[in-house]
């Protein structure tokens, strides 16, 4: 059984690039805006982590957001993506976290993304550092440009279990009761 990872976040802070520089190991400066969810799967196997992923890349826009809790259900790390040039995008993340929290328990991590527009920030690494000590998330910094991406997953992944759990469905007996007619 695989493990599920989802990708949530605003609308361009970077979740499709991030996640098919680190299945596909290349950068891709132009990206449509996903719609509605992408699904990616990889194998992974390096000395801290053996296994199938199924990461769900879903869509930032606003007319999607009500989509998002579907993609919680089962997940074993969700990352939650902001621009560090977008300040609205960190406050929207941290909502996001929030909604979370009281729905599902994967590991989740803040990841501030762009740091190669280091001239622009706009949200500074101990702001997001903080907030995401004091919710008990983790916290990372990326730049598809670098291998930083490879860090979150490869850190997050060495924190899960051997074999995911699975996902049981409640079993509903149906005791049919003989009956007679007239």
């Amino acid at each position: 059984m695989p493990y599920k990872i989802i990708l949530l976040g605003d609308t361009m802070v970077g979740k499709s690039s991030l996640v098919i520089r680190y299945v596909f190991q290349t950068i891709s400066d132009r990206q449509c805006p996903t719609i509605g969810a992408a699904m990616f799967s990889k194998y992974v196997n390096t000395p801290k982590f053996r296994g199938h992923l199924n990461i769900w890349d879903t869509a930032g826009q606003e007319r999607y957001k009500s989509l998002a809790p579907l993609y919680y259900r089962g997940a074993h790390i969700a990352l939650v993506l902001y621009d560090i040039t977008y300040p609205t995008s960190f406050v929207n993340a941290k909502q996001c976290i929030q909604r979370l929290q009281k729905h599902e328990n994967p590991l989740i991590a803040l990841i501030g993304n762009k740091t190669d527009l280091t001239e622009m920030r706009a949200v500074e690494y101990e702001e997001g550092n903080q907030w995401a000590q004091e919710n008990g998330v983790f916290f990372f910094e990326t730049s598809i440009k670098n291998d930083s991406s490879d860090i979150v997953f490869d850190t997050l992944l060495a924190m899960l279990p051997s074999e995911p759990e699975q996902q049981l469905e409640p079993v509903i007996d149906i005791i049919q009761t003989k009956s007679r007619c007239c």
